[in-house]
């Protein structure tokens, strides 16, 4: 049935929150930051949240993402440190990080075998491509679309559209998405006209309201699927 696959990178294949909280703590360390690491990565982790989802709504641009949520961070704990160099700094070890989801290798080199894989992602283009290319799974896709890339993010259509184009595929029926993101992957897909799987690998119940064609918990469900 299905011949391509779009699959997310972040928190999905990628595990971004213990990449998160390496290269927020690592930084922190760096410019000499001597407070609690835990309660000021749980605040970063709100504030970068709702962030990315102002951009999701077209509400912001990317480089002013990358700034604007250091300081909003360090005004929140009233801290001397730039964001600018901080967000470079953050951004460097960030990129050094490829630490996968459990059985990510296996799924993604499951699926390139059998379809065609093209990974997506809103994240930054050179984090993004840094990451992957020092992982274990650089080989397993056909192609990767990043939204600073292309100008466009998931969830508008457009971002869709350039993922067809990467694959030379046209069938929306034989194409599937899997992400982790309601508000992104899930209803991208949705305003794409695509089938969507829903990797919920930490049991959340939203209050968005959306009704993915198959909801997963852990990602060697896959295999139920495709």
């Amino acid at each position: 049935m299905y011949e391509l696959i779009l699959i997310d990178a972040d928190n999905t294949l990628f595990d971004y929150n213990k990449a998160e909280a390496y290269a927020l703590e690592t930084s922190l360390m760096d410019f000499g930051f001597q407070g609690d690491l835990y309660k000021i990565r749980l605040d970063y982790h709100v504030i970068n949240k709702k962030l990315w989802q102002l951009l999701e709504k077209g509400g912001i641009e990317k480089a002013e993402l990358s700034e604007r949520r250091f300081k909003q961070l360090f005004d929140q704990y009233g801290l001397d440190i730039p964001p600018q160099d901080f967000s470079k700094k953050y951004l460097s070890y960030l990129g050094q990080s490829s630490f996968l989801m459990e059985d990510a290798q296996e799924i993604i080199q499951y699926l390139y075998n059998k379809y065609t894989v093209i990974i997506v992602t809103n994240g930054i283009k050179d984090v993004q491509f840094s990451r992957l290319e020092k992982s274990t799974i650089k080989d397993y896709n056909h192609g990767v679309v990043v939204s600073e890339d292309i100008g466009v993010s998931k969830p508008d259509p457009d971002f869709f559209v350039h993922a067809f184009k990467l694959a030379n595929h046209q069938n929306k029926k034989s194409a599937i998405i899997i992400g982790d993101s309601l508000s992104s992957d899930i209803q991208g897909g949705i305003n794409f006209g695509i089938d969507t799987c829903w990797f919920n690998y930490n049991n959340s119940h939203p209050d968005i309201q959306l009704e993915p064609t198959y909801e997963i918990r852990n990602l060697r469900k896959i295999y139920d699927i495709l």
